[in-house]
């Protein structure tokens, strides 16, 4: 009897990610009283990797909305800049970023968004987390440089994890004729339409980034 065998990594799809550099800000942060960055940011309290993942010779965006505060330990705000070039530390090769608005100066108690985008290229490792870093400058009474997000609190990051899709596959002949993913990329729930051409017996395996099995099926 044929099997088929399919092993899915988590949050490593990444067909069709666009290259368009629009910078797309996340209103969603204002349900969400003291938060200052969107996607949420890595802590030990909340340890996941929100940014997109990014692959090799494939077309990255990853937009990042800031939540400007009026105030900055007690003292008024008149603005939070960051340079137009090299603010963002770690930036894996083929990937740079802009701002909206595009002075990359952002006014307190206004939503600013910061793009990632561009096509690592192969001379990054074939497999890598980057701990990236925002270098900001606070303006009010005095001027006070800040790295976003460990900046803001005790071991808070921005992991950016550059991989590329990984799957084996075992089948008879024939047995599948196409296999869809949505959402892609996909962290959490995710749909699969496969396309099977042959009655026959089909076990699927899940796993996370790390490697651990989530979810098997047969």
């Amino acid at each position: 009897m044929k099997h088929l065998i399919f092993t899915l990594l988590l949050g490593l799809l990444t067909i069709g990610v666009g290259n368009a550099q629009t910078c797309n800000v996340d209103s969603n942060i204002l349900n969400f009283p003291g938060a200052l960055l969107s996607p949420a940011v890595y802590s030990p309290d909340s340890p996941f990797y929100n940014l997109q993942v990014a692959c090799i010779g494939d077309p990255y965006s990853q937009s990042i909305t800031l939540n400007v505060p009026v105030t900055y330990l007690g003292l008024p705000l008149d603005s939070v800049t960051i340079p137009k070039v090299g603010a963002i530390m770690n930036l894996p090769v083929g990937l740079t970023y802009s701002c909206d608005p595009p002075s990359c100066s952002f006014l307190p108690g206004s939503l600013g968004c910061v793009l990632l985008y561009g096509t690592p290229t192969a001379d990054n490792p074939p497999s890598d987390t980057f701990d990236l870093a925002i270098t900001a400058t606070i303006y009010s009474l005095i001027s006070l440089p800040i790295s976003l997000p460990g900046g803001l609190a005790p071991n808070l990051h921005y992991y950016l994890i550059l991989d590329c899709l990984q799957s084996t596959f075992e089948l008879g002949r024939g047995a599948i004729g196409s296999l869809t993913a949505s959402p892609n990329p996909a962290y959490g729930l995710v749909n699969l339409n496969m396309d099977v051409l042959e009655s026959d017996r089909y076990q699927l395996q899940v796993f996370d980034l790390l490697g651990r099995l989530h979810i098997q099926e047969s």
